[in-house]
């Protein structure tokens, strides 16, 4: 599964010339016709990410987005597959933080 724990995902600008884009990865899973990535900043209220997809990988982008400071670390991400219309356990969380604001801005 990736990214793995303690990974650091990429972090957006705060002029918003740089989006985030995170990618993850994970094992297929035989006759599973379809996957739930729930991606969430703990503490947080909801998800970020909360999809289904037919994919064993998800690439979220959002072109001018930015995770503020106090909300760095302290990430985590799980996904459960779908098999014959019934819907397995959630992998072990897997944890991440992001880098700092503004670290890979366009000037």
């Amino acid at each position: 599964m990736s990214p793995g724990d303690g990974a650091v995902l990429d972090n957006g600008c705060s002029n918003r010339s740089d989006g985030i884009s995170w990618e993850f990865d994970w094992s297929d899973v035989q006759r599973a016709t379809r996957y739930h990535l729930i991606v969430q900043h703990r503490g947080g209220t909801a998800p970020l990410i909360n999809r289904f997809t037919s994919s064993s990988s998800y690439l979220y982008v959002d072109p001018s987005a930015y995770i503020i400071e106090g909300n760095r670390f302290d990430w985590e991400w799980k996904v459960e597959a779908e098999v014959d219309g019934v819907s397995g356990r959630y992998s072990q969380a897997r944890t991440f933080s992001v880098e700092p604001l503004d670290a890979d801005c366009r000037r």
